[in-house]
């Protein structure tokens, strides 16, 4: 029921997003703007969006969620053109209006070839099984602008961030001691995968 998990998105928000900062745990963590990656589907983006929106205007708060592309989840050019028009759009506003807190919600498709120079932080709430794609994700707020300082990785279940991460080192560590031809043969066989 979409009105049952708007309510419970703006629970979420009251309890993260509050003094212009967000909160995780004890931790008040400055962060401006933040990437939130949700499951992969257009309609989480937009139930996302539409309830911290919704929130913003009932309770007057300086918070705004933009969703990624309301087309078709694909792979086609014109998906990855149009989202990174937004996100575009999105990195501009983040620098135009300092005072308010800015959300993007995407999937990690939705990540694919563009840069986040002002995100400050990447929410995780999508159960991702790549690494490579947690990784990247991850190193979406690390993209280098003259302010920013640090950037934050948010991820609710600590069992996922470990086990990516070890994974993800071990097949590159695995992968560089291996000599080129079976290094090659490994590469094709993680294609296929």
């Amino acid at each position: 029921d979409s009105d049952k998990a708007k309510e419970e998105i703006k629970r979420w928000v009251m309890a993260t997003f509050w003094g212009g900062k967000l909160h995780i745990g004890k931790e008040t963590l400055d962060v401006q703007n933040a990437i939130v990656v949700l499951p992969p589907r257009i309609k989480y983006c937009e139930l996302f969006a539409d309830a911290v929106n919704e929130l913003a205007r009932e309770k007057h708060l300086a918070i705004k969620c933009v969703k990624a592309s309301a087309k078709k989840d694909t792979t086609d050019e014109s998906y990855i053109s149009d989202n990174a028009k937004r996100f575009q759009e999105w990195n501009r506003e983040c620098k135009a209006d300092k005072s308010t807190i800015h959300l993007l919600a995407t999937f990690n498709k939705g990540l694919q070839s563009v840069s986040f120079p002002d995100c400050h932080a990447v929410i995780m709430i999508s159960d991702m099984v790549s690494p490579e794609a947690y990784i990247q994700a991850a190193f979406r707020s690390k993209t280098p602008n003259d302010v920013k300082r640090v950037a934050y990785v948010i991820d609710y279940n600590k069992g996922r961030t470990l086990h990516m991460i070890d994974t993800f080192i071990k097949n590159h560590l695995f992968v560089q001691a291996c000599d080129s031809n079976y290094k090659n043969e490994y590469n094709r066989a993680l294609s296929t995968i």
